[in-house]
């Protein structure tokens, strides 16, 4: 399969919902949506909701061994 080189976060769970990974546990990240698009390219100076980092970083950290263990030996992006 060929991903898409996107920032959506919920396009991209959605993606690995299809490939049978379990996403339940991060559809909290999807609220991170402004940051990976807008925020990336704008300043900006408040936010609506603090963020957790230390609960983040650790979702991220659990969804990134979840998504390597869907991919089959030898595709990982970090080979290439």
């Amino acid at each position: 399969m060929i991903y898409p080189r996107i920032h959506d976060l919920e396009e991209l769970l959605a993606l690995l919902k299809e490939q049978g990974a379990k996403i339940a546990t991060y559809r909290k990240l999807i609220d991170l949506n402004d940051f990976a698009v807008q925020f990336r390219y704008e300043a900006f100076s408040e936010f609506e909701t603090e963020i957790d980092r230390g609960d983040t970083i650790h979702l991220v950290k659990t969804l990134l061994a979840e998504v390597e263990s869907l991919i089959p030996d030898g595709d990982s992006p970090a080979q290439t």
